[in-house]
């Protein structure tokens, strides 16, 4: 390995600035994108859940229970099914109902979804 020391015409952090800029110019395809997900302009209430639903990780009966904050064993929801998130989604009891990729996407029926269960997730 050669550990000689390159002589720089810049000051370091031109030169960085400079090969970085280089960098990605040359490969584009890395660059994130950083647009929020649909529904990022509802409420906070709705945003929470619907991000929640993506996620999967939310205040239901079954992770309640894993996490120690429900003493009951009882995972069952109104309709009689577990509570889960995948579940609630399309819940017979709910008045409403949606599909994961309704959520995912943000569209009206997902929102409608996350609005009705944004206090109780």
């Amino acid at each position: 390995m050669n550990h000689t020391k390159a002589i720089l015409s810049t000051h370091p952090e031109t030169e960085r600035t400079t090969r970085w800029r280089k960098e990605i110019s040359s490969t584009s395809s890395w660059v994130p994108n950083e647009s929020l997900p649909p529904g990022h302009n509802e409420t906070w209430p709705v945003w929470r859940t619907l991000n929640r639903f993506r996620t999967g990780i939310g205040r239901t009966k079954d992770n309640l229970i894993k996490w120690g904050l429900l003493d009951s064993a009882d995972t069952l929801c109104l309709c009689g099914e577990e509570q889960t998130m995948l579940h609630i989604i399309k819940c017979t009891a709910c008045s409403q109902t949606c599909t994961p990729e309704d959520i995912q996407k943000g569209t009206n029926q997902g929102i409608n979804v996350a609005r009705i269960w944004a206090e109780t997730i």
